[in-house]
């Protein structure tokens, strides 16, 4: 769950790919939603070869050295706990499609699939002679066992909530499987090529396996062990469909910042998550390293829990929305790369707009008047929690505690480890939470993991706004041509309603060291661990 450079970030966007995207609201979501009448699309001869950037031929052999920013917590592939986690699950696992840099759907264990003239009805013809990692056969039972298991009316999986336009999943034969839908969905491919919607082994389930401790997927390397806190092996799958160069992985949690930097340089690991926006510049003008990096769709923001009484007043969120100094978090946290979040949070390239920034630049006796138009002319004394796992995180929250203090915000900093904080933000209690992420699907009614009340992480957050409910749901059905309308009228709700005050958008960003080829950064970084199949590794 983790995780946008103004001046030298507008270098490494104008080379990225995602440039290409950079189209009107209205033709942004073409490439992405395949939903919209009859269609099929089929698999290339080898559609991830094209992710391969550089020249040289691909040379098989090796095992990659992967310095993870934290330990995860969760290795049950039906639990979203962050990117790190993500990371090592899309090695294992496989979803029924992906998607690469530039928001594309390729086939993954479908190899191809037909919407219906009325978008109720989807049908996935699978790849064929695919095996788990026990030597069993994957076939369509599989994915119906799984989206059953995912949509059980007692499922606690991440990506529950996004599944309510499935009414059944069928099976058509071995190899065909066909998703009958109760309304149209313009987001369904983006959730199902979700790492948290990859699909698990009917016969392991039902075997009674513990599926955080027991890994048996299809992916491209099979999962051979764990010693928690030091490391996390992984060797090369050689009945996937298009073997891997790397002979293995090795995933070391490093959470230390300066230590990751450090491993890198050195020579101690190959390849590191979440580069600290302090050395970032030095890896993007490295010669002995290579810098991965998005601006588009990694943000910090802070949740305001309305089971508090003064947070429960719009007006009070407004207040610390105008008291927050967000450029002091973009220049103290992120060295300037990245960007204020002062309108609209709905990234551009998939229908957002740049035409509410400025809504809220701060003022502070602005926020002062409107603390005592709430009743609070002395201001108000709230929590602040924040993980200490992730340095900018920490420091995010620090920025927060000290601008808000100048609008007689004082908030007191509860600093908790990673996997403590997840139950928070999943459950509560707290009073404010400084959090950071990404957008989560390629599409705007992704905006409803942040807003729309069936969210889990909403729901702990007190938010319930029927007429959000319903914009999300709206645009979750339209047409391409109306998105981006709706688009606007979301961004327009959340800044009156501020369940969330979005901060700034950071850089997001992988480095590893120059004989590191192949690998390519996805934007958002929760989806880049996909293309360390097509990694290697040279002298």
């Amino acid at each position: 769950m983790a995780e946008t450079l103004e001046t030298q970030a507008h270098d490494v966007i104008a080379r990225s790919p995602l440039r290409q995207f950079h189209l009107t609201r209205r033709q942004a979501l073409g490439a992405a939603v395949g939903a919209a009448g009859a269609m099929t699309i089929g698999a290339t001869a080898n559609p991830l070869a094209a992710l391969a950037q550089d020249d040289a031929a691909p040379v098989s052999g090796g095992t990659l050295i992967y310095g993870l920013s934290t330990d995860p917590p969760n290795l049950d592939l039906r639990v979203g706990s962050g990117y790190a986690a993500a990371t090592v699950k899309q090695q294992v696992y496989n979803s029924l499609i992906r998607i690469n840099e530039n928001f594309e759907f390729l086939p993954e264990l479908a190899l191809s699939w037909e919407t219906s003239e009325d978008r109720l009805t989807v049908t996935f013809t699978l790849r064929p002679d695919v095996l788990w990692h026990d030597g069993s056969p994957f076939t369509a039972e599989d994915v119906k066992f799984t989206f059953d298991n995912l949509m059980a009316e007692e499922s606690t999986a991440s990506v529950k909530s996004e599944l309510f336009t499935i009414d059944s999943v069928e099976v058509v034969d071995d190899l065909t499987v066909a998703f009958h839908l109760n309304q149209p969905d313009a987001m369904l491919f983006a959730v199902l090529q979700d790492s948290t919607a990859m699909i698990f082994s009917k016969a392991v389930f039902e075997s009674g396996a513990d599926l955080s401790t027991t890994l048996i997927g299809t992916g491209p390397f099979t999962y051979v062990g764990r010693e928690t806190g030091v490391s996390i092996t992984l060797e090369k799958n050689p009945d996937f469909w298009e073997p891997a160069y790397l002979d293995g992985i090795t995933f070391q949690p490093i959470p230390d910042d300066t230590a990751r930097v450090s491993a890198l340089q050195s020579g101690q690991v190959n390849l590191i998550d979440y580069v600290p926006q302090i050395a970032q510049t030095d890896f993007e003008n490295s010669d002995s390293h290579k810098l991965y990096a998005d601006v588009v769709f990694t943000h910090m923001y802070l949740l305001m829990n309305q089971g508090t009484e003064a947070l429960a007043n719009p007006t009070v969120r407004q207040a610390i929305s105008y008291a927050v100094d967000r450029d002091a978090i973009l220049q103290a946290v992120f060295y300037g790369r990245g960007k204020t979040l002062t309108g609209g949070v709905i990234p551009e390239n998939i229908g957002g707009t740049t035409e509410l920034d400025g809504y809220y630049t701060r003022d502070v006796e602005k926020a002062k008047m409107m603390l005592a138009e709430a009743g609070y002319p002395d201001g108000l004394d709230l929590g602040l929690t924040v993980t200490s796992t992730y340095g900018f995180h920490q420091r995010t929250a620090e920025v927060v505690q000290a601008t808000l203090a100048e609008a007689n915000i004082r908030c007191t900093l509860e600093l908790l480890e990673w996997a403590t904080l997840l139950e928070r933000f999943n459950n509560g209690p707290y009073d404010l939470m400084v959090q950071g992420g990404g957008f989560p699907y390629p599409h705007p009614a992704a905006i409803g993991s942040f807003v729309a009340s069936k969210n889990v992480v909403v729901k702990a957050s007190g938010y319930v706004d029927p007429e959000m409910d319903a914009l999300v749901e709206e645009v979750r059905q339209a047409p391409d041509d109306e998105t981006a309308e709706l688009a606007y009228e979301i961004d327009q709700r959340i800044l009156e309603q501020l369940p969330r005050a979005f901060l700034v958008g950071r850089s997001q960003a992988e480095a590893s060291t120059a004989n590191v080829n192949g690998y390519t950064h996805i934007p958002g970084g929760s989806y880049s661990g996909l293309n360390l199949r097509v990694t290697w590794l040279e002298g």
